[in-house]
């Protein structure tokens, strides 16, 4: 039986964790989800820590899209905007530089959290792009010239991916 055990329900979520740990198992809670004080990776952090100590002992995953030009925005709230209406929101001549975050947060005791960081530095596309999972039909990682979607699953998964990062980060450190 796999040490690991995440709360989610996202088929693409599941569907990334699988490759990289093939033998995790999965549980769905209802979690109630702060709103982060600010559009930050501290606020992520703030989500994270929060889940974390809601769900214990299980692994909880929360994903951010920090954009330079619009100071963060949407940061944790990512889940709550489609790709569409956040290429519409960058004007077309404003700098589209972002950060996502993957963080796996892991609370035993209910109290203490551990949280495992995965980062991809990248810019956003004009339009979507490709058939992804997410928001990787807009997300272009630093050195590409294509989305996430465009490069398809295996590339995002073995050679970018801000969630196989974090999932890297906890498997060395248990």
């Amino acid at each position: 039986m796999s040490k690991f055990t995440f709360v989610t329900s996202s088929e693409g979520k599941k569907r990334e964790i699988l490759k990289i740990i093939p033998d995790s198992n999965f549980i769905k809670i209802d979690l109630q989800e702060i709103q982060p004080k600010e559009l930050s990776i501290e606020g992520a952090y703030e989500v994270i820590e929060s889940k974390a100590r809601s769900a214990s002992p299980y692994i909880v995953e929360d994903t951010s899209l920090f954009i330079e030009s619009l100071n963060g925005f949407p940061g944790s709230l990512i889940k709550y905007i489609s790709s569409e209406q956040l290429c519409r929101i960058i004007p077309p001549n404003k700098q589209r530089r972002a950060v996502a975050i993957c963080l796996l947060g892991v609370s035993s005791d209910g109290n203490s959290v551990e949280v495992f960081e995965g980062k991809l530095d990248g810019s956003i596309s004009l339009s979507p792009k490709g058939k992804g999972f997410g928001w990787d039909d807009i997300f272009i990682p630093d050195g590409e010239s294509k989305t996430l979607a465009e490069l398809g699953e295996e590339i995002k998964i073995n050679q970018y991916s801000m969630r196989t990062r974090a999932l890297k980060e906890l498997i060395g450190r248990n």
